[in-house]
């Protein structure tokens, strides 16, 4: 949907553009403040989408090993080790600080992905208690 609407108003801009239309100060500065306001609203859906998934991936691995998702907090994104040596990958692994209820006891630990394709959260996710 949103994909469809940025599309339209690409369309409009290049018709009035075209037209010369795009000219007159009336037309111009509505259609440019609506442009601006609808791109900064698809961009904080599109975060928000993307921090919504990331929750429920860790909140479904932390389940997996017998615990309850208490809070995360997103530390660091680490490119791939091999491109320190000029190999170009796609790879990147994501670091959180992770809060955990395990056995009715609250639990602080690292959780991180591997072999995860860049700008994704998809691959292994482990969960490694505080101290590693």
């Amino acid at each position: 949907m949103a994909l469809l609407l940025t599309s339209i108003f690409v369309l409009l801009f290049i018709c009035l553009i075209t037209t010369g239309l795009l000219k007159k100060k009336k037309i111009f500065f509505p259609l440019l403040v609506i442009t601006v306001l609808f791109t900064g609203y698809q961009i904080t859906t599109m975060i928000q989408v993307i921090n919504e998934k990331q929750k429920e991936q860790i909140a479904h691995t932390v389940s997996e090993q017998g615990g309850t998702l208490v809070e995360y907090e997103k530390v660091s994104v680490h490119q791939s080790p091999f491109e320190s040596f000029g190999i170009s990958t796609d790879a990147e692994y994501q670091i959180y600080k992770v809060k955990v209820n395990k056995n009715g006891k609250p639990e602080i630990g690292w959780y991180r992905t591997v072999n995860a394709v860049v700008g994704s959260d998809e691959g292994e996710w482990i969960w490694e208690p505080r101290g590693k």
